[in-house]
């Protein structure tokens, strides 16, 4: 193995406290659920629009 500063680099999960990694991974990932689910909503309400309920009812997920 090699002994380069890479190989001994360590997990973040491992080194940084909670509060940190929590920001650092939690955070963009409820951002993105947020995007994904106001996505979703526009998307039934132009379905709605242009096709009528029967639109919706074909694309709402079970």
């Amino acid at each position: 193995m090699e002994n380069t500063a890479e190989s001994k680099k360590q997990s973040p999960f491992a080194s940084e406290p909670v509060g940190k990694l929590i920001l650092r991974f939690a955070i963009p990932s409820v951002i993105a659920l947020l995007v994904n689910s106001l996505y979703n909503i526009v998307d039934q309400i132009f379905i709605g629009w242009g096709v009528g309920y029967l639109g919706n009812g074909a694309t709402a997920g079970a």
